[in-house]
């Protein structure tokens, strides 16, 4: 697992996104595409011909979108409640979610050569 190191900056985003803050609004989007981005820089080598981003809708779009436009990739949304997953064709996707609680959602279409991000995860939460 991959874990950011918890800068002050990290710290106030993290704070924002938590459902406690009472923000709302652009500045909750913000928040979640500037940590998206700061964690793009850790996929430090993927072909962003090779590499697609898949937003987990709804929670994830904003933070999956930072993922994006750091890394320059395909993107692409899953909404889990009205369609089917269909895995993309590139050698390296990333499922994003901001929060997974009880990873049900995730769990049922991740595969072992993907990738997952996330603002926040149950600890309780094993994947493959």
């Amino acid at each position: 697992m991959l874990e950011l190191k918890k800068t002050n900056r990290i710290n106030e985003l993290i704070a924002i996104t938590k459902s406690n803050s009472g923000i709302s609004g652009p500045e909750l989007a913000k928040a979640h595409m500037e940590l998206g981005s700061i964690l793009a820089r850790q996929f430090d080598g993927f072909d962003p011909e090779d590499t697609t981003v898949v937003a987990m809708l709804r929670g994830g779009i904003f933070f999956a979108e930072g993922i994006y436009f750091q890394l320059g990739c395909k993107f692409q949304t899953y909404d889990p409640k009205h369609e089917n997953f269909e895995r993309p064709g590139t050698k390296n996707v990333i499922l994003v979610d901001s929060v997974i609680n009880t990873g049900k959602t995730i769990l049922e279409v991740v595969e072992p050569d993907m990738y997952i991000a996330c603002c926040v995860i149950n600890e309780n939460i094993h994947f493959l």
